[in-house]
């Protein structure tokens, strides 16, 4: 609950580790955390990696695309969030900053059973340092923690916000 406790939505901005920060619209976002199971949010799997100040496209929030969470072999990137019972809304932030020579590859990412199988470049419209993501309406947490989920893929920022 503490998670929420401020407006009912938590901000992690992903692969960041050295504390809050506000981003350019003035929302703050968390630093990303290993996962130790003790009721607090974290990730598990990944492999954090800054960009430094590349230009990203389409956002009026650059900063948090700039570092990001990649699974790398590890085994299936994961966030975990304590939260009440309830209703959320899960918002996901992407961008492939890598500039990849295979463009058809398909990252899969998921928030409980709603799994999703994308082209990033396509969602993209077709270019690289793009900002995108992905929308998960009605998600519930399962035994109070809600589960992100990444395949194959890289996460910039990840939003949890309390249905109304």
């Amino acid at each position: 609950e503490e998670l929420l406790a401020k407006d009912g939505v938590v901000r992690v901005d992903c692969g960041f580790c050295a504390g809050e920060r506000t981003d350019e619209l003035g929302a703050v976002w968390l630093p990303d955390q290993d996962d130790t199971g003790f009721r607090a949010y974290g990730s598990a799997n990944g492999v954090r990696t800054s960009r430094g100040e590349i230009p990203i496209l389409k956002t009026d929030r650059p900063s948090v695309y700039r570092t990001e969470m990649s699974e790398m072999g590890k085994g299936a990137l994961v966030y975990r969030f304590p939260v009440p019972e309830g209703r959320y809304t899960v918002r996901v932030h992407i961008a492939d900053t890598f500039n990849r020579e295979d463009r058809g590859v398909k990252w899969e990412f998921g928030v409980g059973a709603d799994r999703r199988l994308v082209n990033i470049w396509e969602l993209a419209g077709g270019t690289g340092k793009t900002a995108t993501g992905s929308v998960f309406e009605h998600a519930q947490p399962k035994d109070g923690v809600l589960t992100v989920d990444f395949t194959c893929s890289v996460v910039n920022g990840i939003e949890i916000e309390v249905e109304k």
